[in-house]
């Protein structure tokens, strides 16, 4: 899986979780095995697209969810709109809990019928993951480069445990 389809899906995820009210974490397979990490960076609470050094600071281009004209806009839109978020109906996507197999097919499936290589929105350019954690619990690092890892393909979801609202 390319990187941007790796951005973009777990994005979806997290649009998923977020307007479900779960909570997974995708296992990814690289060349240094199985493993959890973020493809994408978070500043304030937003993606970012670009990052920069600027004068005695870093300058980070946020995306704007509101608008299709950036990988993580787009995504946004696609699984609100392919998961029925938002639809008067309030249709419940609660089940996939018990089903995570379905549910990372069905983001996988989003991702893939988008080809992102070819579509001209504005895309992160990092060659860095971040939180990479081994499944074994042999590696712990707050980022690596994409390079070490190779190409990476998602293998399953795990459950997080929600922190009790009650």
């Amino acid at each position: 899986m390319n990187w941007n389809d790796a951005q973009a899906l777990q994005f979806a995820l997290t649009i998923f979780d977020k307007k479900a009210k779960s909570a997974h974490d995708l296992v990814w397979k690289s060349k240094l095995g199985i493993a959890t990490f973020e493809t994408y960076y978070v500043y304030q609470g937003v993606p970012v697209i670009k990052r920069e050094i600027g004068i005695e600071m870093v300058n980070d281009l946020k995306s704007n969810l509101a608008v299709k004209d950036n990988l993580f806009g787009l995504i946004r839109h696609q699984v609100l709109s392919n998961f029925h978020f938002g639809d008067d109906n309030l249709i419940s996507n609660s089940f996939f809990d018990d089903v995570p197999e379905l549910l990372l097919g069905k983001l996988s499936a989003l991702v893939s019928n988008l080809d992102l290589e070819s579509t001209q929105i504005a895309k992160p350019d990092t060659d860095t993951v971040w939180n990479y954690r081994s499944l074994d619990g042999g590696i712990s690092l707050p980022f690596i480069s994409t390079d070490v890892l190779g190409e990476v393909t998602p293998v399953s979801l795990v459950s997080k445990n929600l922190p009790d609202t009650e």
